[in-house]
């Protein structure tokens, strides 16, 4: 693949994320909005309801450092690398 085909995907993939991200925001803003907050427990995210939204943050946080550090020419394991960054900010003690 060329870097001129390459940046035309990545722009078109980022127009279908914008989209996908605005849903996820308008999503868990409704849900938000909704719920009882005198009732709603602030550490939401370790309920075991809401671990696939726990994986789905993780996924979308790895992913994107994972590209940086491919462009960077870097791998994940790399000294330095955005992944490992990434990684020990989530709290994973492997790399």
């Amino acid at each position: 693949m060329t870097k001129k085909q390459y940046l035309k995907r990545m722009k078109y993939l980022k127009a279908s994320f914008d989209i996908i991200q605005m849903k996820l925001t308008r999503a868990t803003n409704e849900y938000l909005t909704h719920c009882d907050n005198d009732k709603m427990e602030h550490d939401v995210i370790n309920d075991i309801d809401f671990h696939y939204i726990n994986n789905l943050c993780c996924e979308l946080a790895l992913t994107g450092a994972w590209i940086q550090d491919r462009l960077e020419g870097k791998y994940p394991k790399s000294k330095g690398s955005t992944t490992k960054k990434i990684r020990k900010a989530l709290g994973y003690s492997h790399p």
